[in-house]
C-alpha cells in the first residue's frame, strides 16, 4: 500500500563500505557516486515507500471510553446493571464453566472433554454470622485466669540500689532491730554485739587475737589470695631486670603489664578481706559473721577506703622525709640516712587514724575523724600498746622475708604468705584496737556501704 502523499524529492541511503548516510535528489537514481569518507563507488538506489499504518483490530467495533467528572456511577450501581452469572462445573472434569439465567435447564457443553452438563441453579450458602447462645448458657471466665498487671520497669541502678537497700535492713535487723531513731538503733546494735561476743576479754589487743585468724574463712581466703601473690609477684619478677634481646625487652613488657591487671585484682580481693576482719573483730567477734561479698564492682569501693587513707598517710611521712633533707643539709649527712625511717614510722602512725576514721564516718574521703584524734589523748596507752605491737609485727615480717629471699630465690615466694599474713594480723589487732575504744567511748565503726 503506497503513500497518498507527494512524491519524495531526496533518497538516502548509507556507503555499503563505511555507512556514511548519502542523500541525493530523485533525478539522480540509477546513477554512481563515490563517498566522501571511503571512496567507495555506490549505486544510488530510489527512496523507499512509506507504506501506511494498518489500524488495529483493538480500535474496530465498539470502543472504551472514560467517564467524564462525575459521571460515573457507583460501584453498586455497576455491579447491578451486570448480567447474573451461574456457576456450572463440568461433572466430568470439573472444568468452571458460566451461564446466564435464560440457560436454566438446559445442557452446557464442556469445551475440555465435550461431556454435557444440566444448568442449575446452586443451592443457597447458609448465612454466615455469630451462633446464638441461650441465656444463662453464656460462657463464663475463670477470674483466677485474669492477667495479672504488667510490672513497671525499674532502671538496673535503682534496682541495684533497692536490694543493698534491702540486704542493709536485714543485716540492721539480725545485728538489733531497727528504729526510726538513730540513737536506740545503736543502743540495740550495742546489745546485740554484746550477745554475740565471746567471753569479755580484759585486754582485746592481747587475748585472743589470733582466734578469727585460725578459722577456715580466713584460712581459706589466706590460702588463695597468697597463692595468688605468689604468681602476681613471679610475673613482676618477669618483667623487671635487664633485657637481653628486643624479643626479651617485649616479653618483659607484657609481663609487667599481666602483673599490674593481677595486681589490681589482688588488691581488691584482698581489701574486701581486710575489711572484714576489721569491722568484725571492731564487733567483738572472733570469727566471720559477715564474710566479704563475691561482687567485683564491691571490691573496688571496699579497696577505695585503704587508697584514699594510704595516700593521706603518705603526706606526714612526705613532711619527715623532707624535714630530715633540710636537718642533714644544716647539721650532718649521717642525719639523711635516717628519712626513709622515719618517713615509714610516719605513715605507720597515721594509717590507722585514717582508716579508722574514714569507717567511722563511712566515707573512703573522711580521713580524719574528731572522735578519733580525741581517742589519742584520752586512750593513749590503748593507742601505744597497738603501736608497739604492729612495730613488732611488721619488724618480724620484714626480717622474716628478707632472710628467706636471702637463702635462695624460690624460698622468696614463701614471702608473700608471710607477708600477707602479717597484714591479716594487722587488721585484726587494728579491729580490736577498734573496738577498745568503742567500749572507752562512742566511736561506732560501721561497714563500708
Amino acid at each position: 500500500m503506497s503513500s497518498t502523499g507527494p512524491p519524495p524529492e531526496y533518497t538516502s541511503f548509507g556507503c555499503t563500505l563505511c555507512g556514511t548516510r548519502l542523500s541525493f535528489r530523485v533525478k539522480y537514481v540509477g546513477k554512481k557516486t563515490k563517498c566522501p569518507d571511503c571512496g567507495r563507488v555506490n549505486v544510488i538506489p530510489p527512496p523507499e515507500v512509506k507504506r501506511a499504518v494498518p489500524k488495529p483490530l483493538a480500535m474496530e467495533g465498539e470502543q472504551f471510553e472514560l467517564w467524564g467528572v462525575d459521571e460515573a456511577p457507583l460501584p453498586a450501581e455497576q455491579i447491578a446493571k451486570q448480567p447474573t452469572l451461574i456457576p456450572v462445573s463440568c461433572r466430568l472434569c470439573y472444568t468452571l464453566m458460566y451461564a446466564r439465567e435464560a440457560h436454566l435447564g438446559k445442557q452446557a457443553k464442556c469445551p475440555d472433554c465435550g461431556t454435557k452438563t444440566l444448568i442449575k441453579r446452586p443451592a443457597a450458602e447458609p448465612t454466615s454470622g455469630p451462633v446464638g447462645v441461650p441465656d444463662g448458657q453464656e460462657y463464663q471466665l475463670d477470674p483466677t485466669s485474669a492477667p495479672t498487671p504488667r510490672p513497671v520497669p525499674k532502671p538496673v541502678a535503682v534496682r541495684q540500689a533497692e536490694i543493698r537497700e534491702a540486704e542493709r535492713r536485714a543485716y540492721e535487723e539480725k545485728e538489733g532491730g531497727t528504729s526510726d531513731s538513730d540513737a536506740p538503733r545503736k543502743k540495740k546494735r550495742k546489745k546485740k554485739r554484746a550477745a554475740l561476743r565471746e567471753q569479755p576479754v580484759k585486754f582485746p589487743l592481747v587475748q585472743r587475737v589470733p582466734a578469727m585468724l585460725l578459722t577456715a574463712p580466713i584460712l581459706i581466703r589466706w590460702f588463695v589470695l597468697s597463692v595468688f601473690l605468689v604468681v602476681v609477684s613471679s610475673f613482676g619478677s618477669f618483667g623487671a631486670g635487664d633485657a637481653a634481646s628486643k624479643f626479651h625487652a617485649v616479653a618483659m613488657v607484657c609481663f609487667f603489664v599481666i602483673s599490674c591487671i593481677l595486681g589490681i585484682l589482688w588488691l581488691a580481693a584482698a581489701s574486701a578481706v581486710w575489711l572484714a576482719i576489721l569491722t568484725e573483730s571492731a564487733d567483738g567477734h572472733d570469727e566471720l559473721h559477715n564474710p566479704p561479698s563475691t561482687d567485683f564492682v564491691e571490691w573496688i569501693g571496699e579497696a577505695m577506703y585503704f587508697l584514699i587513707s594510704a595516700v593521706a598517710s603518705a603526706v606526714p611521712a612526705a613532711l619527715i622525709g623532707k624535714a630530715m633533707t633540710q636537718l642533714a643539709e644544716s647539721l650532718s649527712p649521717s642525719v639523711a640516712d635516717l628519712g626513709p625511717v622515719l618517713a615509714g614510722t610516719g605513715w605507720l602512725l597515721a594509717f590507722p587514724v585514717a582508716i579508722l576514721s574514714s569507717l567511722e564516718q563511712g566515707s573512703p574521703m573522711a580521713v580524719f575523724s574528731p572522735k578519733i584524734g580525741k581517742s589519742l589523748l584520752t586512750c593513749l596507752p590503748t593507742w601505744l600498746l597497738y603501736y608497739a605491737e604492729t612495730m613488732l609485727l611488721i619488724g618480724a615480717a620484714a626480717a622474716g622475708s628478707v632472710w628467706l629471699i636471702g637463702r635462695h630465690p624460690l624460698l622468696g615466694m614463701a614471702a608473700a604468705p608471710v607477708l600477707f599474713a602479717a597484714t591479716l594480723l594487722y587488721f585484726r589487732l587494728l579491729g580490736r584496737l577498734a573496738w577498745q575504744l568503742s567500749e572507752l567511748t562512742s566511736i561506732e565503726i560501721e561497714g563500708a556501704e
